[in-house]
């Protein structure tokens, strides 16, 4: 093959490649854009995915904060007892931390047999518990809550009313679901006159 034949086939392989190497770029932005829009969208459905698994672990620490609620004005130790994670810890205000399930296990049978914390034939008794803030990241979540517990004598008298705040701090157990592991009770005092 004589060298201007060869020559004329190598510039024209030469412009095919360039042709196609053009015809690429011109879709590259096309590329680029397509892969942009599906790595977001990718994103956008993990966090969706994301804030519903994170919905759906606020809505259980709402539930066990209503059992927790439900077992204590029940007077029932061992409901309360099933709520609580292998480990843990009640700290009330002016108290040393009570530390183990069996500790607590103890205090609550004996607040239960010298209190009661329903109405009964001498009593209209209330608590009102107000969830201020639930969150959760991970296996670790907390709920902020104002109480008041209200005890009215129905022959009259004056009514006593006990108030604070608590945080409590939550865990994720081995099977899911959400047990607390810290509770924080902090009594709010009554103001008193310093006259």
């Amino acid at each position: 093959m004589p060298q201007s034949c060869r020559l004329r086939r190598s510039v024209q392989t030469a412009y095919s490649m360039v042709a196609i190497v053009m015809s690429q770029l011109k879709t590259l932005p096309l590329i680029v854009v397509l892969m942009i829009v599906g790595c977001t969208r990718q994103a956008n459905l993990l966090e969706r995915a994301t804030m519903s698994k994170q919905s759906e672990d606020i809505a259980a620490i709402k539930q066990l904060a209503e059992d927790w609620k439900a077992g204590w004005l029940a007077g029932d130790p061992e409901t309360l007892l099933a709520l609580l994670s292998d480990e843990p810890a009640l700290i009330m205000s002016s108290e040393d931390p009570i530390i183990g399930k069996e500790a607590i296990r103890e205090l609550y049978q004996y607040v239960f047999e010298n209190y009661t914390f329903t109405s009964d034939e001498n009593y209209t008794r209330t608590t009102d518990v107000e969830q201020i803030e639930v969150e959760v990241d991970g296996d670790l979540g907390y709920i902020w809550s104002k109480y008041t517990n209200t005890e009215t004598p129905k022959a009259g008298g004056e009514t006593l009313e006990d108030h604070g705040q608590s945080v409590s701090i939550v865990r994720r157990q081995h099977d899911g679901s959400w047990k607390f592991a810290r509770l924080i009770i902090n009594r709010s005092q009554p103001s008193t006159d310093s006259q």
